[in-house]
């Protein structure tokens, strides 16, 4: 039986369209090195779950023991593409930039609804 962690990992992976280069890339780590967790000979993924979890969009419980209770809910998981890149974006905002992002789409969306 495969490791749940790494099913889970590669199932995420898979929904988002993440190749395996890919993900090696965005976790700064060999291939090689991506490939022994998939089959099965290295778990040092575990150093790297913060970063799977963001990548991801999932919260790392969801990644280590399939909880989605835990920051962030799964109906997040059935969200768009472009909705999670624009969580991603959000989330790496400070403060500051989160409200006037905020105040911006209240705006947009004022106009829109009054031009509809």
């Amino acid at each position: 039986m495969n490791d749940p962690v790494v099913e889970r990992i590669l199932n995420m992976m898979e929904q988002r369209g993440i190749s395996q280069r890919e993900m090696a890339a965005l976790l700064g780590i060999s291939e090689g090195s991506f490939s022994k967790w998939k089959n099965q000979g290295s778990k040092s993924y575990s150093k790297h779950l913060g970063q799977l979890s963001k990548i991801l969009n999932v919260p790392i419980s969801y990644l280590v023991n399939g909880d989605l209770d835990g920051d962030r809910k799964g109906a997040e998981l059935m969200y768009s593409e472009n909705t999670r890149n624009m969580i991603r974006m959000f989330d790496e905002m400070n403060e500051k930039e989160q409200q006037f992002f905020l105040e911006m789409m209240k705006q947009f969306k004022m106009s829109f609804d009054e031009s509809s």
